[in-house]
Parts: C-alpha cells; structure tokens; sequence
C-alpha cells in the first residue's frame, strides 16, 4: 500500500536555512537574474543615479558591486557605504565582504530586512531582489503577511522622501500588490522576459507627506 506523499514545505522562508546555505557553499551567486540582465529591462530606466542605495537580503549576490561599477550609489560612497547590502545570514556577509574587501564603497552588513537598525528616511533607493519572494514561503497565509508587511513597514521608514523601492520577484501582481497598497506610497509594475520565465517589477514611489495627504 503506497501512502500519499506529505507535500514538503519550502525552506526558504527560514533564516536558519540560509544561514545553513550559506556556510556550505562560498561562491557568488544571482537568484532570479544577473544585472546583465536586469539592465536590459525597465530596471535601468526607473533605478536613480547619485542615490544612496539599500539592498534587502543581498545573499550571495555580486548585484551591489555591479551597480558601484556601472555608476550607481554614488551618494555617499566617499566615506564608504554608498550602497549597502544586508543579509540575516552573517556567513554570507562575511563571505561577500571579505571577497570585495577592495570595494569599501559597497557595504555588507548583517541584519534582518524585517527589523532594520538603520535611521529613519537615510536610503534613496531600495531593492529587492527574491527576497519578499522568500519571505512568503513561511507556512501560514498569517506569518506570510506578518513577513511581508514588517518588510514594508521597514522600507517605509528607512526611504527619503519621493525614494524609490524596487522589488523584483518572481510572483505575479495578484499574490504581490496586495501587500504593497499603503498611504504615500505610488506603485506600478512592469514584466521581463528572462530565460524561460516571467521576472515582475514593483515599482514604489514614495510620495513627499503632502502629496499624500492630498491624494
């Protein structure tokens, strides 16, 4: 008698895992798309130059050396930390920054993208880059929302005024927008082709206070 198989959960929505990964293997790696291919989408045309720019659960991801070298994140980059990558696993952190120890202009730092420690209105631009994706892996729809809008509530708090947040995922609009739709903040979306799947964009303007007030 064969027993039905118990569908197994997806890890991803659990930091442990990542840290686990992480340890494990010490090699770049782009989840969903490399820049070679985000920038031959809608992402070049919508990403500001000369912003201070926060990458949310970077992982492994070369992304933040990429966008130093093609000339973004500029703001701040003399003193160091003109784009900044955070990631809960401090493995891949250790990893990244001792591999692009020469770029002190790039950030790596530990952190939860649920709980940030960084001042209120301090980053222009926002990414995300499969990290809301991850965080909707948890088991219940209730720990899946509490996941995304704390994702949200942070972003909000640490964007300047008309900032832009950017999430790049791999789920369509009607499983997203609904934990995007917020007082003061402007979304759209936009979709690319890459390989052989569809990569959605999320773009979020957050709108000065009273332009908020009078929409």
């Amino acid at each position: 008698l064969l027993l039905p198989q118990i569908p197994r959960r997806s890890p991803y929505g659990e930091s442990e895992y990542w840290e686990q990964r992480y340890a494990a293997v010490d090699t770049a790696f782009d989840w969903l798309a490399s820049w070679e291919d985000l920038k031959q989408g809608p992402l070049a045309s919508m990403l500001p130059r000369g912003q201070r720019i926060l990458h949310l659960g970077c992982g492994n991801s070369p992304l933040g050396i990429d966008l130093y070298t093609d000339g973004y994140g500029t703001a701040g980059a003399a003193s160091g930390g003109g784009i900044v990558n955070v990631d809960i696993s401090e493995s891949v952190i250790d990893q990244m920054a001792k591999r692009y120890e020469d770029t002190p202009q790039v950030e790596w730092a530990v952190g939860d993208v649920t709980n940030l420690t960084y001042p209120d209105s301090s980053f222009g631009v926002l990414l995300d880059k499969g990290t809301l994706d991850a965080l909707l892996c948890k088991d219940t729809e209730a720990e899946k929302r509490r996941a995304a809008l704390s994702l949200c509530d942070e972003a909000d708090r640490v964007m300047a005024a008309d900032a832009v947040f950017i999430i790049m995922s791999f789920g369509q609009p009607e499983t997203r927008l609904k934990y995007l739709h917020r007082d003061g903040w402007a979304v759209q979306y936009e979709q690319q082709r890459v390989g052989e799947k569809n990569l959605f964009y999320y773009f979020i303007r957050k709108e000065p206070a009273s332009s908020a007030q009078t929409n």
